[in-house]
């Protein structure tokens, strides 16, 4: 990065970028006569486009192939009409998602690039699983539940 500046943290918001030939810069170039070098903290395109890529890698939950994610990004970017806080924001509303599903079953950071899925809603809530004790299985047969009824009145049958 230009400056020595590192890109922001994951979490950190995109700062706007602030353009060296802006009127304000142009107006002090003319008012002075001389040249101004624009601040070090004045990013490039191409330096956002970085910054908000490592966000996107930072926040994504599945951290594979990020080759692919990488040659994918500048179309995701055309796709969500160079509106890079919106893939980033998507992603970590994505990952921060309590439905998340488990780590084999996210999509590759490509595939979810590819899908425009920035914009997708809150993931549907997952069902709940009975959770057996430790060396218990759950057996929801009629008979093995007579048996555990049968058990627990003393060996007589269930009354029912």
């Amino acid at each position: 990065t230009r400056g020595g500046t590192p890109p922001p943290p994951v979490g950190v918001p995109l700062p706007p970028p602030r353009a060296a030939g802006s009127k304000e810069h142009q107006r002090k170039e003319h008012q002075t006569g001389t040249i101004i070098r624009p601040p070090d903290d004045v990013r490039t395109d191409a330096e956002l486009v970085t910054a908000a890529f490592t966000a996107f890698w930072g926040a994504y939950p599945r951290k594979t192939a990020k080759g692919e994610a990488r040659k994918v990004w500048p179309r995701a970017i055309k796709a969500a009409e160079g509106d890079l806080r919106r893939i980033v924001n998507g992603v970590r509303r994505y990952a921060a998602d309590p439905n998340l599903p488990e780590a084999q079953f996210i999509p590759h950071p490509a595939s979810w690039l590819n899908g425009e899925r920035w914009d997708d809603e809150a993931l549907p809530l997952r069902p709940l699983k009975p959770v057996p004790l430790p060396g218990h299985f759950i057996d929801t047969t009629e008979e093995s539940i007579n048996q555990q009824l049968a058990r627990q009145n003393g060996g007589r049958p269930s009354p029912w």
